[in-house]
């Protein structure tokens, strides 16, 4: 299948009103989505690396946080309906999982990963979704699967909304390309597209 966004490197800007708090770095290649989010100070750090098969879809995720001198890490695979992962903070480990919806989207909380799933959720001819999500919080790495909604503003297409069961709301918009190109989330963070450099064929 065609990719559902350009393959490449993409860099977002993300604001609280005017100032700037963190820069999120990604690169999509046709088989690895790869990711690092560093707040302004450098004292957060979030990475992502997740392998992906022919049609987008991600099969494993190593993931990371590390906040000064604390850090914890992840591996998540599929196994059958579930993401299943062994997550090692501070010398222990733990295994953690969370099933997945019917069709296996997931979100490392990275914006490439909402622009594919939004990307898949458009190729099926849908402008309307609801369905459970994986997502690994990009703070605890835990993943857990929440009921989302994803739909596209009728009088704006290019505007997209992602909803919870208690009415948290994201905004989405995105270019003719299917890249998100601002998000606002829940607490009002603005994250901007500030930079995107094509891969070269």
């Amino acid at each position: 299948m065609p990719w559902l966004i350009p393959l490449g490197d993409y860099v977002y800007e993300m604001r609280r009103g005017s100032e700037l708090i963190g820069v999120e770095e990604s690169r999509l290649e046709t088989n690895k989505l790869s990711g690092r989010r560093v707040s302004v100070d450098g004292a957060n750090v979030h990475r992502v690396t997740a392998i992906m098969d022919g049609q987008s879809q991600i099969e494993r995720i190593e993931s990371s946080y590390a906040r000064g001198p604390f850090a914890r890490s992840v591996i998540y695979e599929l196994s059958g309906e579930l993401l299943s992962g062994t997550l090692a903070t501070m010398g222990s480990r733990d295994t953690v999982s969370t099933k997945l919806g019917r069709f296996r989207e997931i979100d490392a909380d990275l914006v490439l990963c909402k622009a594919l799933i939004i990307g898949r959720i458009s190729a099926r001819g849908l402008d309307r979704y609801t369905g459970r999500v994986a997502i690994i919080d990009s703070a605890t790495l835990v993943a857990s699967s929440p009921k989302l909604t994803y739909f596209r503003h009728a009088d704006s297409p290019r505007r997209w909304t992602v909803e919870n069961l208690v009415g948290d709301r994201e905004q989405l918009e995105i270019d003719h390309h299917g890249r998100i190109i601002k998000r606002v989330d829940r607490l009002g963070v603005e994250t901007t597209l500030t930079h995107f450099r094509e891969a070269s064929a």
